[in-house]
């Protein structure tokens, strides 16, 4: 085989969460994987390097399908269980007082979290677009959403007309697209939300946004009441009369968002909204231990959307309302929830689903031949009948090396063994 060939073997592989080989290799050729299969069998490919894993599980790596990396820098600074309201004043707040170098060195110090902890993509939704050179520099697959907001019509121009030059004057790369993200029926006018909609569009951009998250978001849509009225009203934005009158899903297909949108939390959705969700082919990403910080359940009606067949991802959300930026975390967290689903489901969820909703199915996601090699190893339990899903979210589980696009991005010695 050509040069810039890399074999390594492992006592199990984790294809995906229906394909577990035992005592495999995989053939990385330039970054992506040419083979995979029976150690045995692949014995005899000669690469240009060979590591040894033989007391590891080898698995693709985690996808976060939601979080906000410049708000990393607010680890610990925000009261735990605020109601939603006061803790967007909070953010905001201590937002406007942040100087760049802090916001920089949170971007920073979250995608090493993010890497170390075992996730190589990353659906991250941005207000500042500080985070998209720190990820290009980083080397991770992501999928950056450039946040609007705007709920004063009469500023819908302008800000729309912002979002166009940002999105032309920004770098990509060959692991990073751009995408947008109309933040929520209660911060972006209809005017703007179409705008942005059609951008995207025409563009074919990934769009994001923030669904239903609270009951408090249902009021205000329905009937333009509540905290969030009070909310707009203290930022000078509420414009009289404005609010959808109908459910936030609803609000999003009439601007003509929800074709193929990512929608965040949808914690209160109804069987209708579910209807639409799934005509529209859009997908949903649920970020439990967020609503473990908020001291809410995940009320998102999980066996509903699985029922019909709406694709569910996981995402951790931001540190200015999680613990840790850990998709294991996460799923740890859904399953206390939902027992009955079962951790190789979760697991594709936190896997092939991230890629499916952030547009990068057959980019990552699995080990499948072809795809590019994006893989984490973990150190073998002691009890090796353990079933290796369950040793891969367990928060006792040593990762040895992480892979993005072929390149190692993270290795601990001492679990090499």
């Amino acid at each position: 085989m050509s040069a810039k060939t890399v074999k390594i073997t492992a006592r199990k592989i984790i294809v995906d969460s229906k394909t577990i080989l035992d005592d495999a290799a995989v053939i990385i050729k330039d970054g992506s994987i040419a083979e995979i299969g029976p150690t045995e069998t692949l014995r005899k490919v000669k690469t240009d390097r060979t590591i040894n894993l033989k007391n590891h599980i080898l698995h693709p790596g985690f996808v976060n399908a939601h979080c906000h990396l410049d708000l990393s820098f607010l680890k610990g600074r925000l009261k735990q269980g605020e109601p939603f309201t006061g803790w967007i004043k909070s953010l905001v707040a201590k937002r406007v007082k942040a100087t760049t170098q802090e916001i920089d060195n949170g971007i920073k110090r979250g995608i090493e979290q993010l890497i170390s902890t075992g996730t190589t993509s990353v659906g991250d939704i941005s207000s500042t677009g500080r985070s998209l050179p720190v990820l290009i520099r980083s080397d991770m697959r992501a999928v950056l959403f450039h946040e609007t907001l705007g709920y004063n019509p009469s500023d819908a121009n302008k800000r729309f007309k912002e979002l166009r030059e940002l999105l032309e004057s920004l770098e990509s790369s060959a692991l990073l697209k751009n995408g947008v993200s109309p933040h929520a029926i209660y911060s972006v006018s209809p005017k703007l939300f179409k705008s942005v909609a059609s951008h995207a569009k025409r563009k074919n951009l990934p769009l994001a946004i923030h669904m239903a998250e609270t009951t408090e978001e249902l009021e205000f849509s329905k009937k333009g009441t509540g905290p969030f009225r009070e909310l707009l009203i203290s930022f000078g934005s509420f414009a009289p009369g404005r609010y959808p009158e109908t459910s936030p899903v609803s609000a999003v297909a009439n601007f003509h968002a929800l074709k193929n949108a990512l929608l965040i939390h949808a914690n209160h959705i109804s069987s209708a909204d579910i209807s639409k969700i799934k005509k529209a082919d859009a997908t949903i990403v649920i970020c439990p231990n967020s609503n473990r910080w908020f001291k809410r359940p995940i009320s998102a009606p999980v066996y509903n959307l699985l029922d019909k067949g709406v694709p569910l991802a996981l995402g951790t959300d931001s540190l200015a309302s999680n613990y840790a930026l850990d998709m294991t975390a996460e799923i740890r967290e859904f399953h206390k929830s939902f027992p009955d689903i079962s951790l190789h489901e979760l697991f594709d969820m936190a896997t092939r689903g991230g890629a499916l909703s952030l547009g990068l199915e057959g980019d990552t996601g699995t080990l499948a031949v072809k795809t590019p090699f994006d893989a984490v190893a973990i150190k073998m339990p002691e009890n090796i009948k353990t079933d290796p899903i369950k040793a891969i979210i367990s928060s006792r589980r040593k990762i040895a090396m992480v892979w993005i696009n072929g390149i190692a991005k993270y290795k601990k010695m001492e679990n090499m063994k």
